[in-house]
């Protein structure tokens, strides 16, 4: 009977260690560092997180992206440069919340920096005002106005000369998920300056971060699996 018992607790040992994956801190991350002359890279950096997915970026509506300077090392082709903006366009970053997460989204942090420093005809090429706006699957649950981004005017060579290091707040959103409940968190950047041309305007955008917290807790059926296969390898073993 003891060693039934030693088992037992053995096998829930290893049930909980199944579940007890637990991150806080940065939940997503886009970093666009594999960019290449040309070509722009809107893949998420890995994340190790079983049950959180970060998605490749969309660019809503938007006439093209390219990859751009770096705001940390200066180095080419290590951030993205998003043109031809409209009042409707924007960049979407979303983030899935698998069924067996619970946490939540506290706090969205990016770089932002003007790429259109230019005079005469194109001086309307300058944007230096963009709009965080969040929703939660498929509805938007942020005011509009509530996150905005300004920052001055940079250069068509160097974006980040006057770039600007946002974070925002976002723990009053109630951007949980609760264990049983798959959720799609997005995090949208549109621009809001009005000073804008449609044909010409671009923004950096680099290092966009979700923070928050989370644990990956498995659904009770897959948590009893678990403990039964580790009993069934104690058994086995004791054999």
């Amino acid at each position: 009977m003891k060693h039934i018992t030693a088992m037992v607790a053995a096998s829930a040992a290893i049930t909980g260690s199944a579940l007890a994956q637990s991150v806080t801190g940065t939940l997503a991350h886009w970093d666009f560092v594999d960019g290449v002359q040309g070509q722009a890279s809107l893949a998420p950096e890995k994340n190790g997180i079983d049950c959180v997915t970060p998605k490749k970026v969309y660019p809503e509506g938007l006439g093209y992206s390219w990859s751009t300077i770096d705001s940390e090392d200066g180095t080419y082709y290590g951030a993205n440069c998003f043109g031809y903006w409209n009042a409707n366009d924007c960049v979407i970053f979303d983030v899935n919340f698998a069924n067996e997460a619970v946490g939540a989204i506290t706090e969205v942090n990016f770089d932002v920096g003007n790429y259109g420093k230019y005079t005469g005809r194109y001086s309307d090429w300058n944007i230096n005002e963009v709009e965080l706006r969040v929703f939660k699957n498929g509805t938007e649950i942020s005011s509009r106005g509530q996150f905005i981004a300004t920052f001055d005017d940079g250069t068509a060579s160097n974006p980040w000369t006057a770039s600007s290091d946002q974070t925002f707040d976002v723990s009053s959103l109630g951007l949980t998920s609760e264990n049983g409940s798959s959720d799609t968190f997005r995090f949208a950047i549109f621009v809001t300056d009005d000073k804008y041309s449609s044909n010409y305007s671009r923004i950096a955008l680099d290092n966009f971060r979700v923070n928050g917290h989370v644990d990956c807790v498995p659904e009770p059926a897959s948590a009893a699996l678990l403990g039964l296969a580790g009993f069934a390898m104690l058994l086995r073993r004791r054999r």
